[in-house]
């Protein structure tokens, strides 16, 4: 004989296998609305929103953070590389004849300074002032050799100098860098830092170290606030 079947309820068995309280609803809510990237995360959301909820305050710290976060896409990088060359050209009144422009990267394999650089060269061509491959050194350690050369080659004479990158944290790794390549060449220049984005207190040490510099996204400290 078989044995009875156990009668069952479907009201008996939860919605969520991890319910959420009402303030991390409309912290997801909330979050979906502002932030377009994270609603393709909605897993991965909701289990950092529940553990973050687990200690005091980390609940609208996560939630801030989030808020905060900086994700630019193709179109920004444009936006940014056009505002550079018209920064370089316009701004600083830097020249084709006297300016190269050079990715911070000391080492020697592919890295995104060069991918940066690389995005910059159509948005100088753009400015119809004589821009072209010659202006443009994809490493720290290329520079360094081609600066300390006696010739009247662009990039052995160029008094001027804009260092390119994507972002900058700290600015301590910037500082080294402008520091070795004025250690490691002969020729003297006008160091320029460009920027696509950097955090706010990365740019107090820049001031020292540049002739100028620009930065087309300042984010705050976020956490350490």
């Amino acid at each position: 004989m078989n044995a009875p079947m156990k009668a069952t309820n479907d009201m008996d068995e939860p919605l969520l296998k991890n319910p959420f309280s009402l303030d991390q609803f409309f912290a997801r809510f909330g979050l979906a609305i502002e932030v377009e990237w994270v609603r393709d995360k909605r897993n991965e959301l909701n289990e950092l929103l529940s553990e973050c909820s687990k200690a005091p305050g980390g609940l609208e710290l996560i939630c801030r953070l989030i808020k905060d976060f900086e994700m630019s896409k193709s179109e920004d990088f444009v936006a940014s590389g056009t505002a550079i060359a018209h920064t370089v050209c316009n701004t600083w009144n830097l020249k084709a004849e006297n300016t190269v422009i050079v990715a911070l990267n000391r080492s020697n394999y592919s890295d995104s300074s060069e991918a940066f650089l690389w995005h910059l060269k159509p948005r100088f061509e753009e400015m119809n002032e004589n821009w072209s491959v010659i202006n443009f050194v994809n490493s720290m350690g290329a520079f360094a050799s081609e600066h300390s050369k006696v010739s009247d080659r662009v990039v052995s004479a160029a008094p001027n100098v804009v260092f390119v990158d994507e972002f900058s944290g700290t600015g301590g790794t910037i500082k080294r860098q402008i520091g070795w390549a004025k250690s490691n060449t002969t020729n003297p220049f006008q160091p320029y830092l460009c920027l696509h984005a950097s955090m706010s207190v990365a740019q107090s040490l820049f001031e020292p170290e540049f002739v100028d510099f620009y930065s087309h996204l300042t984010l705050g400290r976020g956490i350490s606030d």
